[in-house]
């Protein structure tokens, strides 16, 4: 480490990118990493084939949202930030899936009811016993 606390080396992004990203691939050949560096900001573009967009991505985003996370680790340790972004055809129509490009399009906005206001204690039924019946009253 630098006195600065930064590491000596450099992550290879490019190297890891490919590591993680080649197993879900039925094409790996066809597989394109570019990576970009400014200022402490590493942009890393990613070309896949077509068909295997979906796969790449999985089920509701899990597989690029790994990938995604093991990338921003790696930059953290060495004092950057990272971002990935994956170009490639339209994801097949057959897996709804993979449409959800990215965490906040994975879950639609659903119809919950409207939690209940809290209430005033004036407006809360009083549920104690009534404590002055029992002390006019005695045994």
């Amino acid at each position: 480490m630098t006195p600065d606390g930064k590491p000596e080396t450099t992550p290879d992004y490019v190297g890891l990118v490919r590591f993680l990203i080649t197993p879900f691939l039925q094409h790996p050949d066809a597989l394109k990493v570019d990576c970009e560096r400014s200022h402490q900001r590493v942009f890393l573009r990613v070309a896949i084939n077509d068909a295997d967009r979906s796969r790449a991505y999985g089920r509701g985003g899990r597989n690029i949202d790994a990938v995604r996370h093991v990338l921003t680790a790696c930059a953290q340790v060495a004092g950057e930030i990272a971002r990935l972004d994956i170009f490639g055809g339209a994801p097949e129509a057959s897996d709804p899936a993979a449409h959800h490009s990215t965490p906040r399009d994975r879950h639609p906005p659903t119809s919950h009811p409207a939690p209940p206001k809290p209430r005033l204690r004036s407006e809360q039924p009083n549920l104690a016993p009534d404590l002055d019946a029992d002390i006019s009253h005695p045994r």
